[in-house]
């Protein structure tokens, strides 16, 4: 921790930041998958997507904010995630709103999510309306 220049309070909110975004429910059931790595992440969200019967056509837009929740960046995601989970959402709606939240803004979104483009302060605005 010193190492990085952590704190445990920082590394706490990483670790609820990251279970947050990958559930550790889903990581124990799918043991072969490591959430640090970002192909493994990848598959544990489509696992759990397939498991909520979403729309094929929405996997791509919950896999970019897994990546951003885990990435912290924009920072906005979490804040606005924290401020649904707090209003009572289930972890699972709230993926599904910030998932919209996202969508509408998209210009591009490749497979493999290499180099999504947004309008991000479109997306900030969307996201300070949920």
């Amino acid at each position: 921790m010193e190492e990085n220049g952590h704190d445990g309070d920082v590394l706490q909110a990483v670790l609820e930041r990251r279970s947050f975004a990958v559930a550790p429910e889903l990581v124990v059931r799918l043991n072969a998958q490591r959430p640090d790595v970002p192909k493994d992440r990848e598959a544990i969200v489509l696992c759990e997507l397939l498991a909520r019967v979403l729309d094929p056509a929405e996997y791509p837009y919950h896999v970019h904010v897994v990546e951003q929740l885990w990435a912290d960046q924009p920072r906005e995601v979490w804040e606005s995630a924290q401020r649904l989970r707090a209003r009572g959402l289930s972890r699972e709606r709230v993926l599904e709103l910030l998932a919209r939240a996202l969508r509408p803004h998209v210009r591009e979104l490749p497979v493999g999510m290499g180099g999504v483009g947004f309008d991000l302060k479109e997306y900030l605005d969307s996201l300070a309306a949920l």
